[in-house]
C-alpha cells in the first residue's frame, strides 16, 4: 500500500505540471494569434474543452489524493495492529516457556509411571504364552509360576520374559508342569555356558529330550557330555550341539548311545569338518553298516574288501556298535594306500568325506570316545562352566537389571488392575462418541474445527 501510494503521489505531481505546462503553452499560442490579427472570439468553445479536460483531470486528482489519504489510514491501524500481536506474541513466548517446562516435567513424571507398567505389561503378554500351553489348576498356581520365574531371573542373567518364553517352549514340548522351572533353569545356563542364546539353548534341549525319549536329568547329562568334549577337543560346544540335533535320534537306529554319537561328531568336527558334513558322513556310515539283507552291491562289495559280511556287520552293530565300527576302520587303515579310499567309497558314498580322518587317526576317535565313557567324567560340566562363567561383570549387570525389572514388574502389577478398569471405561467412552459422532457430522465437524483453532 505505501508503493501504491508513492505511484499515485509521483502521478499526481506529473499530472500537476503538466496542467501548469498546458496553461502557459494556451496563454502563449493566445497572444501569438491576437498579434497576428486573428479574432480569438471563435476559439472560445476550443478553449473552454481543454478547460474542462484540465477540470476533469484535477477532479480525477482529489479524488486519487482521497483514496491516498484512506489507505495511509489503513496501514497505520494495519501497523498498529501488528504491533499489538507483537505483544501478545512476546507475552505467548513466556508463557510457552513456562507451559514448556510444565509439559517437559510431566512427561518426566509420566516416564517414571509408566516404566514400571510397561515392564508388568510385558511381563504379563510373556505369560500369556505360558498360560496357553500349560495347564495350572489355580489362578493362584499361575501365579506361583510366575513369582518363580521373576525370582530365578534375580539369580540367573536371563530376563524373566526370556525364562517365560522357556518355560512356554518346554510345556509345549510335554514337560511336566512340575519340572518346568528345572528345565528353564537348565536351558538358562546351558546357554551362559555354551554362550548361545537362552532361547536356543531350551529349544535345542527340547528337540533332544523329545528326539531320544530321555528324561529332564538324562538331557542334562547330554548337554554335560557336549560341554566335556568342546572343553577337551577342538570342537566348539554349538558345532556339536548341531551335529547332535542332526543325528543324534540316527545314532540310537545305528546302535550307538547319544554320548557315542556326539563323540564321532565331535572327532569330525575336530578334524576340521563343519556340524553338517559330520552328520551327513555320519549318517551314511551307520546306513551302509546296519543295512544288513538290504546292503547294496556297493556295500557288499566294499565289506567284502575288508573281509566282512553285510549281514554279519548288521548284527554286531546292534551289539557293539563303537566296536564293530571300529574294526571296520582298522580294516581299511590296513589297505594299500591306492584301494582305501575307494574301498571306502563303495562302503560309505561320496558324501562321506568326514570318515577319512578318522579312518586315518583312530586315536582322534579313541580319544572322543573315552571322554563320555565314563558319566562320572562329566556329569555336571555345564553347570560348572555356567558357575565360571557367571563370575563376569557383564553377569553382574544382567542380574541387576534382572532385579529392577522384578521390581518394576512387581510394582506394576500392582496398578495393572485399576488401568484395565480404566482403560474398560475409556473404550465404552470413546465407542459411545464414535456412535454420537455418527449421528451428528455437522456438529462433530464444527467441534473439531474449534478444538484445532483453540489448540492453535
Amino acid at each position: 500500500m505505501r508503493r501504491e501510494f508513492d505511484s499515485a503521489r509521483l502521478a499526481a505531481k506529473r499530472l500537476e505540471e503538466a496542467h501548469g505546462r498546458n496553461r502557459v503553452a494556451m496563454h502563449r499560442l493566445m497572444r501569438q494569434l491576437q498579434s497576428a490579427g486573428v479574432n480569438t472570439s471563435d476559439l472560445t468553445a476550443e478553449q473552454k474543452r481543454p478547460s474542462a479536460a484540465l477540470d476533469k483531470g484535477t477532479t480525477a486528482f482529489g479524488r486519487q489524493m482521497d483514496r491516498m489519504r484512506e489507505i495511509a489510514r489503513v496501514q497505520e491501524r494495519i501497523t498498529k495492529a501488528r504491533e499489538r500481536m507483537d505483544r501478545v506474541l512476546a507475552r505467548s513466548a513466556n508463557l510457552s516457556f513456562v507451559g514448556g517446562a510444565s509439559i517437559a516435567t510431566g512427561r518426566r513424571i509420566l516416564t517414571g509411571v509408566s516404566t514400571p507398567v510397561n515392564a508388568a505389561v510385558d511381563f504379563e503378554s510373556a505369560m500369556a504364552d505360558v498360560r496357553k500351553v500349560a495347564d495350572f489348576e489355580t489362578p493362584e498356581a499361575f501365579d506361583a509360576m510366575s513369582d518363580a520365574i521373576l525370582k530365578l531371573s534375580a539369580r540367573i542373567p536371563i530376563a524373566a520374559n526370556g525364562l517365560a518364553e522357556i518355560v512356554a517352549a518346554g510345556a509345549q514340548a510335554n514337560i511336566p508342569r512340575d519340572e518346568l522351572l528345572a528345565y528353564a533353569e537348565m536351558a538358562a545356563k546351558v546357554g551362559v555356558a555354551f554362550d548361545i542364546s537362552a532361547g536356543l539353548a531350551g529349544e535345542s534341549m527340547a528337540q533332544i529330550k523329545t528326539a531320544l525319549g530321555l528324561s529332564l536329568s538324562e538331557t542334562g547329562a547330554v548337554f554335560d557330555a557336549i560341554n566335556h568334549l568342546s572343553n577337551n577337543m577342538a570342537s566348539s560346544a554349538p558345532k556339536v550341539l548341531d551335529f547332535t540335533k542332526r543325528v543324534g535320534s540316527k545314532g540310537l537306529e545305528f546302535g550307538f548311545d547319544p554320548t557315542q554319537t556326539m563323540a564321532f561328531g565331535s572327532a569330525m568336527i575336530a578334524a576340521g569338518n563343519g556340524a553338517d558334513v559330520a552328520a551327513t558322513s555320519f549318517r551314511n556310515m551307520g546306513k551302509s553298516l546296519t543295512m544288513g539283507f538290504a546292503a547294496t552291491k556297493s556295500v557288499r562289495t566294499g565289506l567284502n574288501g575288508i573281509g566282512l559280511d553285510a549281514k554279519e556287520v548288521a548284527r554286531r552293530m546292534q551289539e557293539d556298535a563303537v566296536g564293530t565300527t571300529i574294526d571296520v576302520f582298522e580294516r581299511l587303515r590296513k589297505l594299500p594306500e591306492d584301494v582305501r579310499a575307494a574301498n571306502a567309497k563303495l562302503l560309505f558314498g561320496d558324501e562321506a568325506r568326514a570318515l577319512s580322518p578318522l579312518i586315518n587317526n583312530l586315536d582322534l576317535l579313541r580319544d572322543a570316545l573315552g571322554l563320555v565313557s565314563d558319566q562320572r567324567r562329566f556329569l555336571g560340566s555345564a553347570e560348572a562352566e555356567y558357575a565360571e562363567r557367571a563370575k563376569t561383570t557383564a553377569n553382574n549387570l544382567a542380574l541387576t537389571r534382572n532385579q529392577m525389572t522384578r521390581l518394576g514388574v512387581t510394582v506394576g502389577e500392582v496398578v495393572l488392575p485399576p488401568l484395565n478398569d480404566l482403560l474398560t471405561t475409556t473404550q465404552g467412552l470413546v465407542e459411545g462418541f464414535a456412535d454420537w459422532s455418527k449421528e451428528h457430522p455437522k456438529l462433530t465437524r464444527w467441534l473439531v474445527v474449534g478444538g484445532t483453532a483453540m489448540g492453535a
